[in-house]
């Protein structure tokens, strides 16, 4: 009975050592208008979206004190409980009991918010980058994706750590790491000479991911994007391509190196060359050669885009109405369309 009871009270000091050094180890918490963080945290789960608001406020108003225990929160994603409970050690039945009767959220739950919070603050919560990159790799999907909206948030501060990451990245990693550059947008532009070698990885679609961080981190991008124009592959020469369009304005970088390609003997890469020469918004001087050349191709798409460009002007139209009059009669019904409308707004058909 003594050995019982020896046992009993040395279980209860661990017990107590582990409460313990549980409260110790949680940073404290900040509070808000006489409510502690994790109920505002709470909050950003209610089914109301002016308590979700109220919440959103109250976590920017705490701000940077908020970080250590948001990221503690993070971690609650390993939680011991939550280990358990994946592995099936107690019945389920069991396990649904108790977290009925526990007042607390559910680790996942609270992981998810911690990095909405986080997302909030931005680059006020730079501190919690490295464990905002762990949670990447988290098996609750909701998690991952909620870390990488967050790392997004960070700006420029995050790009470090995340072109470290990529470095070591495997293909199934890549996609949700390029969607946290696509998110940097033009705080990524120094990641741009290790993604633009991407566009030529085809496995679990990386050149798509590589493509659209491309597209977002503007004229800085284009350098690195250009030097895929004349690469071998016709793919890759899309891809770049397609890069270049989404850049825009900024790609006029690239003028010299998009027009030789509107003449390519591969129709699509005509195409999509004549759509990123249109996102650079040539002036009159420079677009018109490219655009009347394009009248006689022999892809209809090639051909309706370069006579919606030439008629944007009312002085193309009255100039070259004769080589606009052809296409009024051409076997596609859009470039009939376009050509007669433009002829006619402009009282410009051919005598």
């Amino acid at each position: 009975m003594r050995a019982r009871t020896k046992w009993l009270v040395i279980g209860g000091l661990i017990l107590c050592g582990i409460i313990a050094c549980v409260f110790v180890g949680t940073p404290r918490q900040p509070r808000y208008q006489g409510r502690a963080l994790d109920e505002w945290l709470g909050d950003l789960s209610s089914s109301n979206y002016r308590t979700q608001a109220i919440a959103r406020i109250a976590i920017k108003e705490i701000g940077p004190a908020a970080v250590p225990f948001l990221t503690n929160s993070l971690a609650q994603r390993n939680a011991v409980s939550l280990r358990i409970y994946r592995k099936n050690i107690f019945p389920r039945r069991i396990v649904n009991w108790v977290h009925q009767m526990t007042p607390i959220q559910a680790p996942v739950m609270e992981s998810q918010n911690a990095a909405v919070a986080l997302q909030m603050l931005g680059p006020q919560a730079t501190n919690a980058i490295p464990a905002l990159i762990a949670a990447m790799d988290d098996t609750a999907v909701i998690v991952a994706q909620q870390a990488g909206q967050a790392l997004g948030a960070m700006g420029s501060n995050a790009v470090p750590a995340i072109s470290e990451r990529l470095s070591k990245a495997d293909a199934s990693e890549l996609p949700r790491l390029l969607q946290v550059v696509s998110l940097l947008g033009t705080n990524a532009a120094p990641m741009a000479p290790k993604i633009a070698p991407l566009l030529l990885e085809d496995g679990n679609a990386v050149w798509a991911f590589a493509q659209g961080a491309l597209g977002r981190m503007g004229g800085a991008a284009v350098p690195e994007v250009a030097r895929y124009l004349q690469n071998t592959n016709q793919k890759v020469q899309l891809r770049a391509l397609a890069a270049l369009t989404q850049i825009g304005l900024p790609a006029a970088f690239a003028t010299n190196a998009l027009i030789p390609l509107t003449t390519n003997e591969n129709a699509q890469i005509r195409l999509q060359a004549r759509q990123a020469f249109c996102a650079i918004m040539p002036s009159r001087e420079i677009g018109t050669p490219v655009w009347l050349a394009g009248l006689d191709d022999s892809d209809s798409r090639n051909v309706e885009i370069c006579l919606r460009q030439l008629t944007i002007y009312p002085t193309n139209v009255r100039m070259y109405n004769r080589e606009i009059a052809r296409l009024a009669s051409h076997p596609t019904n859009s470039i009939r369309q376009i050509a007669s409308n433009a002829l006619t707004m402009f009282r410009a058909w051919p005598k």
